[in-house]
């Protein structure tokens, strides 16, 4: 071991085979489920990022658990782990706290894209 990344350690981005279960294990429908999600992660953290901008503790809440929502449906838990921590926080009107989790949660989307395009195109 080279010692040079503790990536190695991290956790899948999503699950593929949960994924594809809870897609009836159907490859078209995952295809089209991951188009959704992919389009939600773009939505919602949009909306979330706005919400924290101006100060919009329960419209950062709800759009936080909508993200949670889809992540969830596709097993991508570490994203959706990052997700809940948003919505937890400004749940408990804690907006410091839901803003200083938001770029664990961009950190996760950005490893998680990549995933959600290529399982998009092959199922």
């Amino acid at each position: 071991m080279d010692g040079s990344h503790d990536d190695d350690f991290e956790q899948p981005v999503l699950d593929r085979a949960v994924a594809l279960e809870q897609a009836a294990g159907d490859p078209d429908i995952l295809r089209d489920v991951l188009q959704l999600v992919e389009d939600s992660c773009n939505e919602c953290l949009a909306a979330i990022q706005a919400a924290a901008a101006n100060r919009e503790v329960d419209r950062l809440r709800q759009a936080a658990h909508r993200l949670k929502g889809s992540l969830v449906s596709v097993a991508a838990g570490p994203a959706g782990d990052a997700a809940a921590a948003v919505e937890a926080a400004a749940r408990r009107d804690d907006l410091t706290a839901a803003c200083a989790a938001i770029p664990a949660l961009e950190r996760e989307i950005e490893r998680l894209r990549p995933v959600l395009r290529e399982l998009g195109q092959r199922g």
